[in-house]
Order: C-alpha cells, then sequence, then structure tokens
C-alpha cells in the first residue's frame, strides 16, 4: 500500500516537472520569440533577462542591456516621467503601469515606445520582480501624426478656401462645414448647435429666386450614392452661386455628400465689363495697337485695317516703326517716356499700305500687372490727316480773308508810293530840276521802293500755303514787320499799342504761322470792341516760360461757363454767318505744334490772351536790316542772265556789269539753249516764270551742255516747295524779288564759290 502511495507519488511529481519543464520551455520561447520586446526588471528598475527583439529595437546585443536602468535609454525629456514610474512599481504604489515614451537607440536615434510594466509579487506580498513589454510604435505615431496634419490642413483648407464648403451624412447631419457657409446662406445658430443639415438647407433655399428645381435636387441627391452634379442659381438680392456636389467616400463607399458654392457675382460682372470693353475696343473709331515689353504687336483693332489697310495678320508679329517707312523709326524721347512707366502723348506721321501719308495723335501708355510691372503697351491713336488738311485751309482761306480786309489800306499805301516816286521821276526829268538836289531824290525813290518791297514781302508770306518751315525767329522782329497789317486790320475807334523787348527773345517757329496766330488774335480782339477802345499787342520775357506774345483788349470780355470752350473746333459767340468758329481752334492748335502753351483771362474790363513759346537757350545772334557787309565784286566772269520783263532785264544786266561780270541777257530759255556761245557761263540767273520753258526746267537742260553752271532763280513769288528741296540739296540758289544790289552780289559771289 505503502509502495503504491510512493510509486504514485513519484509519477505525479514527474508529471509536475514535466509540466513546468514545458511550461519554461514555452515561455522562453514566448520571451525569445515575441514581437515585441520583453525584459525582467527588478524593482529598483535594474534590467535581468532582455529578449532579442529588445535589443534590435535599442540597437545593441541582450548583454549591453543588462544592468542598465530603464530611464537610462529614455530620452532627457522623459527621464524623469521613467524614473517616476519605476519607484512607483518598486514601492508597490502601482502595480500595473502603462506609457509612451521616446527612448534612444545606442546610436543616439530617437525610437517611439509603448512600455507596459507589471509586478510579481513576493510570499510576502511585496514586488519581487517587474516583468515589462516595449513595443516600437514609431511608425504608427509618425502615421498618427500625417493623419492629424492632413486633418488639420484640410480643415485649415477647408476654412480658408472662397467657397462655402458643407458635407452632409445620409442622415441629415452636417459632419463639416466652414464659415463662408455660415455666411454665405446666414444660418442660425441652433442649426449649428444641432447640426442639422436639413434645416441648413431649408434656410440656404429660402434665399433663393427660383428654388424648387435645386430643392428637388437636394432631396434627391441625399439618397444617390454616385451622383456629380453642378448648377448655377440667383439669390432673391440678385448674387449668382454656382454650385457643386459629389459623394463623399470612405473607405471604398460613400457615406455622405459634399456641397460646395461659389459666390460667382463679381466675376461675371467683370467678364461682363470685359465683353462690353472688347466690343468698344473693336469698334472704335482710333486705332488700337498693343505690343508687348519688346514692342513686338500682339493686337490691332478693326479701326487699324480700315485706316493703315494692313490687315491684322501683316501687323501682328512687326514693330509699329513698320508703318513710319524705310530707315525711319520712333524717337529715343517717345521710348525712354513709356519704357519709364509714364504716358507718352503727341503727333506721328506713319504710312498706309498704299503709301498715303497718315498724320495721328497717339497716346501711348504702358500696362501693368498686379506687382507694377509693365507688361504690354497699348497706343490709342487718332487718324487726322483730313482735320489738319483743313485746319490748312482755313488758315489758308483766312490770311485771304484778312488780305482781303487789308487790301483798302495796302493799296492806299501803294498809291502813296506810286505816287511820290512818279511825282520825285517827273521832277528828275524836269529841265529845271535842281541837280544839286538829285542824289537827295534818288534815295527817296529808293527809300519808296523798299517800302513797297516790305509790303509785298509781307503779302505773299502771309498769303502763302506751305509746310511748316521751322526758322529762327525773333519774336519782336516778327511783330514789328507785321505792325503795318495790324494797323490796317484794326479800326480807327480802336487805339493799337505794339510793345516789342528790348533784348531778342529767339525761338524755334514757322514764321507765316505765327503771324497768323498774331492776326488771329488781333482780329477776334477787334470784334470785341464794335464801339471802340484800346488793343495791346505785347512781346516780352517772360522767366522760365520763355517768350510771351500777349494780345490784350478793353472789350465786352468772354462769360466764364463758354471759357472752358473757346478752343473747341466750330464753336464761336460770334452772330450767324459772322465766324466760322476755327479761328481760336486754329491759334490753339499751332501754339501747340510748336510746344508752347495759350491761356486767357477775361473779366469786364475786357481779355487778355497771352501765348508762351519755348526761347531757344543757345542762338546765333540775329542780325539786324541795319548791318552793312562789304560788298563782293567780280573778276570779268560770265553770267548768262534770261528775264522775259524787258525793264528788268535791262536794269539787272547793267547792275550786274557794275558788279565786275560779263553779261548775256535774253528774254526766254529757248533763247538761252540757243546762244552760240564760245565758252561755258559760270552761273545762270533765271526767273521761275518764263514765257514757254519753266526757269528751273531751262536749267536742267543747260546743264546738260555745261554740267558745272551754278544756278540761280528768282521771283516775285515766294519759292515753291520744290525749288526749296533744290535750295537746301545745293542744286540752286534763290532770290525773292525785289532784291538789294547787296544781295545780289552776295548770291553770285556764293555760287561761284561753291562751282570752284
Amino acid at each position: 500500500m505503502t509502495r503504491r502511495l510512493l510509486e504514485l507519488a513519484q509519477r505525479q511529481q514527474r508529471a509536475a516537472e514535466e509540466l513546468l519543464r514545458e511550461t519554461q520551455e514555452r515561455f522562453q520561447a514566448t520571451f525569445e520569440e515575441a514581437g515585441v520586446g520583453i525584459a525582467h526588471v527588478t524593482p529598483q528598475g535594474r534590467f535581468i533577462d532582455v529578449n532579442e527583439r529588445l535589443a534590435e529595437m535599442l540597437g545593441c546585443s541582450p548583454a549591453e542591456i543588462v544592468g542598465t536602468y530603464g530611464f537610462d535609454w529614455a530620452a532627457p525629456a522623459d527621464r524623469a516621467a521613467s524614473a517616476e514610474a519605476i519607484e512607483s512599481l518598486g514601492a508597490g504604489r502601482v502595480t500595473h503601469y502603462t506609457a509612451e515614451r521616446t527612448f534612444l537607440r545606442k546610436n543616439g536615434t530617437p525610437i517611439e515606445v509603448s512600455v507596459t510594466a507589471s509586478t510579481v509579487a513576493g510570499d510576502d506580498g511585496s514586488p519581487k520582480y517587474v516583468i515589462a513589454t516595449f513595443e516600437d510604435i514609431t511608425e504608427r505615431k509618425r502615421a498618427a501624426a500625417l493623419v492629424r496634419h492632413k486633418a488639420s490642413l484640410l480643415a485649415a483648407t477647408i476654412e480658408a478656401t472662397r467657397d462655402a464648403i458643407v458635407v452632409v451624412d445620409f442622415d441629415w447631419r452636417i459632419v463639416e462645414l466652414n464659415g463662408r457657409f455660415v455666411k454665405m446662406f446666414r444660418l442660425e445658430d441652433d442649426v449649428l448647435a444641432k447640426l442639422d443639415a436639413r434645416k441648413a438647407f431649408d434656410i440656404a433655399l429660402a434665399n433663393i429666386a427660383d428654388p424648387d428645381e435645386l430643392a428637388r435636387t437636394v432631396t434627391e441627391l441625399q439618397t444617390d450614392d454616385t451622383a456629380i452634379r453642378a448648377g448655377s442659381c440667383e439669390t432673391l438680392e440678385g448674387r449668382v452661386i454656382d454650385w457643386y456636389t459629389a459623394p463623399q467616400i470612405l473607405e471604398g463607399r460613400a457615406v455622405g455628400r459634399v456641397w460646395s458654392a461659389r459666390d460667382v457675382t463679381a466675376r461675371l460682372r467683370a467678364q461682363k465689363e470685359r465683353e462690353r470693353l472688347a466690343v468698344v475696343v473693336e469698334q472704335a473709331d482710333e486705332m488700337i495697337v498693343m505690343t508687348d515689353v519688346n514692342g513686338v504687336i500682339e493686337y490691332v483693332n478693326p479701326a487699324f485695317e480700315r485706316i493703315t489697310g494692313f490687315t491684322t495678320a501683316e501687323a501682328l508679329g512687326m514693330m509699329p516703326e513698320f508703318l513710319l517707312g524705310d530707315g525711319e523709326g520712333w524717337n529715343a524721347e517717345l521710348w525712354s517716356t513709356i519704357r519709364g512707366g509714364t504716358v507718352w502723348r503727341g503727333r506721328v506721321t506713319e504710312r498706309g499700305k498704299d503709301g498715303s501719308v497718315l498724320e495721328e495723335e497717339a497716346t501711348i501708355s504702358p500696362v501693368r500687372d498686379a506687382a507694377g510691372a509693365i507688361v504690354n503697351y497699348v497706343a490709342i491713336k487718332r487718324d487726322v490727316t483730313q482735320e489738319l488738311a483743313l485746319a490748312e485751309q482755313l488758315r489758308h482761306a483766312q490770311r485771304i480773308e484778312a488780305i482781303g480786309s487789308l487790301a483798302g489800306g495796302v493799296a492806299h499805301d501803294f498809291n502813296n508810293l506810286l505816287q511820290g516816286m512818279l511825282t520825285l521821276v517827273q521832277v528828275l526829268q524836269s529841265p529845271k530840276a535842281d541837280a544839286a538836289r538829285r542824289n537827295q531824290y534818288l534815295g527817296q525813290i529808293e527809300n519808296a521802293i523798299r517800302r513797297g518791297t516790305q509790303l509785298t514781302r509781307q503779302l505773299l508770306l502771309f498769303a502763302r500755303r506751305e509746310p511748316s518751315r521751322r526758322e529762327t525767329l525773333d519774336l519782336g522782329r516778327v511783330l514789328h514787320d507785321l505792325a503795318t497789317f495790324l494797323r490796317r486790320v484794326v479800326r480807327e475807334n480802336i487805339e493799337l499799342t505794339i510793345e516789342t523787348a528790348p533784348e531778342p527773345l529767339c525761338v524755334d517757329a514757322d514764321r507765316g504761322q505765327i503771324e497768323q496766330v498774331i492776326v488771329n488774335l488781333v482780329m477776334n480782339a477787334t470784334d470785341a470792341m464794335p464801339d471802340g477802345g484800346s488793343l495791346a499787342v505785347r512781346v516780352a520775357f517772360d522767366g522760365a516760360h520763355g517768350a510771351s506774345l500777349e494780345v490784350a483788349d478793353t472789350g465786352i470780355g468772354i462769360p466764364e461757363h463758354l471759357r472752358q470752350r473757346i478752343f473747341e473746333p466750330f464753336f464761336t459767340t460770334k452772330e450767324r454767318g459772322k465766324g466760322t468758329g476755327l479761328g481760336l481752334a486754329v491759334v490753339h492748335g499751332i501754339v501747340m505744334a510748336h510746344n508752347g502753351a495759350i491761356d486767357v483771362s477775361s473779366g469786364a474790363s475786357g481779355t487778355t490772351f497771352r501765348v508762351r513759346l519755348p526761347l531757344l537757350r543757345s542762338v546765333a545772334a540775329v542780325p539786324s536790316n541795319a548791318e552793312a557787309e562789304a560788298l563782293p565784286l567780280g573778276s570779268g566772269e560770265r553770267v548768262l542772265l534770261v528775264e522775259d520783263e524787258s525793264d528788268v532785264r535791262d536794269g539787272l544786266s547793267m547792275l550786274i556789269q557794275t558788279l565786275g561780270y560779263s553779261v548775256a541777257a535774253v528774254r526766254s530759255g529757248e533763247d538761252a539753249l540757243a546762244l552760240d556761245a564760245p565758252a561755258p557761263f559760270s552761273v545762270v540767273l533765271t526767273d521761275c516764270m518764263l514765257p514757254g520753258m519753266p526757269g528751273m526746267e531751262f536749267v536742267r537742260l543747260l546743264r546738260k551742255r555745261w554740267p558745272d553752271v551754278r544756278a540761280i532763280l528768282m521771283s516775285g513769288y515766294t519759292a515753291p516747295e520744290v525749288i526749296d528741296r533744290g535750295v537746301k540739296a545745293g542744286e540752286f540758289a534763290f532770290l525773292q524779288k525785289p532784291f538789294e544790289v547787296t544781295e545780289l552780289a552776295r548770291t553770285i559771289h556764293l555760287a561761284l564759290d561753291r562751282g570752284r
């Protein structure tokens, strides 16, 4: 019995030992092969035993961990908390502990770890040792942080977007919405508090002008998982809202619906403005040209095609200078102005496709982007070719009209001059003529001729039809020379005063146009004083403004409400039939073309027009009429004189001989070409207007015979443009009849010098 009990006890002991061995083997296998780090730790926190997984996590061998303390591996920020946890476990205050800590591997790199620790008590109930597990949660925490970041970014994006956004689940609960949706549809606090999507849509629909269709769409789409829709609606306030909706997909299935709405009222309004602007540009009567920053044409409107004759295809890609002609370019001042960011205004002359000349008033502006950088240039050009032609015709007509007003006075002066000369000639022809006073009589006749010469030259200059000819003019001299005419324009009941500056005031100007300005202003002033008064015309130095021309009257004045319009074309305050309304417009145009300025002041005591012209700061002295020059004489050179008026021919022939030249005189070009001259002539002096062959044509034929002959053309008229071009090219010289012996001598001498 006892033996059987002993055997049974032995068998039970062996079974228990086998079970313990198997349990220990399973524990050891679990300890070594676990996917987490496992360690046995003393109550004081010192590692007793660790598995390979923990060693791998910390980047070292198990032996390097055994004997160290848990807080030795904690990151500096976590060491205090780790030490406190170990102390609590060792003291028995807690038996179980879980936390997330940052450890440092052997190489110093951080690792995020989830720590779980439990105490194992001894027989006396106090902690015997601690079993701790360590799970690497680095990637999980990084993923969680990324998810949080994405969620935060998404929330910030939804809040920052200009679209109103709301996310609704299929149970009509609001999952997400941004402030713009709340503001756009004026959602109430109770809707936001309850996240009631149905109520939110009802409030939004109540503000829609035609809500029925949108309401049906909202209801329909709440039961449709896949539909994507977009549309537009208008609010009661007139705002236009574009909306879009799509299913919200989560883990492959639709869990709700995303609605977005955008207020496009401003965009549609801007689009309509752009469309209207495009229509204006396309239908504008002015030419509009846009270039890039390098000046390459990118756009021209239909008016450009109509006026220039060039199609859009021909203009695109070209520089604007292709309209200026071969070798020409826009002036440097223009480019400097617009490249500096300033608008340029001025007049340009271009050529159409058919070669016609186009006069244009242009405004060229830089176009900037939102950052302020220049990205384009746009030119708006108005064709003023016909306007300028009409203005020139008007100026000519006004000159003729002024000459008509002057005719009586001029005729009176000429008759007096002729009477004086006739009387003196008859006295000289009388047998009783006082020989001692002969030279005095001849001098009086010469002075009378000079006065007549001045009158005829003024008339020709005033009535001419020529392009603008700029020259250096003393403004005071111009006014002085015009005084005789002005006194004939002004009525006898008006006291005329003419004042000039003591020093020369030189300007770069066209004499005829400046005279036109003076006469127009004087005639206007005369009309403003029907009952007489005082009229002062002054030329003075105006400081920084340059030279000043002032015309002041004591007439009826100009009302304030009309003063801003007096320079408009066709605007006049005169009675019907007594004014074209273009006189002051012409004056304004001339002044502007001379880079000048004009202003007017008017009141009960009269009106003053003040014209300012820029002075030439550095000019050669303008010679006076009194300056005498030595008379150059010839040395027997041969001169051919062609003049159809016998008296003029005979007189000039004798005069040329007195200057030391040999003269052959004939009446026509044909007679000159028929001469059997033994030697070539050095100079030919011919009238422009000859019977049969014109003087200029005769000279060109004569040069086929004698290529080196120098030519001087003379005329009682002002030189036509074709002769002016020849003079500038050195082909001819020109003498305006009547001319003095000094002028004749100097012109022949210069012609011979050029031929040597």
